[in-house]
């Protein structure tokens, strides 16, 4: 892994790196998915979602089509894709495509970025982050208690 939340996934047509624990990107995916309300005075306020709230619209199935084309837009660019690389993904394999069949992979994408991927260690380059099996196994400290996201 190239560092804290990239995940190698599957996309149309080959595997990818997404990303979108990466300040730029989850700024820009908080704003995106963010939600409108009236305030007191009535003016019309945006409200930033959060990154677990996106994540929990995705596996909730109450995700609206910002979260799941963002998270993949964002994730891909977070992961070294380049800008018109992901737009040409985005066009091939996302635009006009039903959400709900790539709303788990937006979930998986937001599931790293929340809770991490095995082997990546805050602070600390990939390289020294990364832990064999066999080097795993000895630790009497479960993995993790969360589920994996469908």
């Amino acid at each position: 892994m190239s560092g804290h939340g990239t995940i190698r996934l599957p996309f149309g047509n080959a595997e990818y790196d997404f990303n979108v624990a990466k300040h730029k990107q989850l700024f820009e995916l908080q704003d995106k998915c963010g939600v409108s309300a009236t305030g007191m005075d009535g003016e019309i306020i945006h409200i930033p979602s959060g990154p677990l709230e996106i994540f929990t619209r995705l596996r909730g199935g109450s995700w609206r089509e910002a979260d799941v084309v963002n998270a993949i837009r964002l994730g891909l660019i977070g992961g070294g894709t380049t800008v018109p690389e992901t737009l040409k993904l985005m066009k091939e394999f996302v635009e006009d495509q039903p959400l709900g069949s790539l709303a788990p992979l937006a979930a998986r994408i937001l599931y790293a970025c929340v809770y991490g991927v095995h082997g990546d260690e805050l602070g600390k380059p990939a390289a020294e982050g990364a832990k064999s099996e066999a080097e795993d196994s000895t630790s009497s400290v479960p993995r993790s208690t969360e589920p994996a996201p469908e």
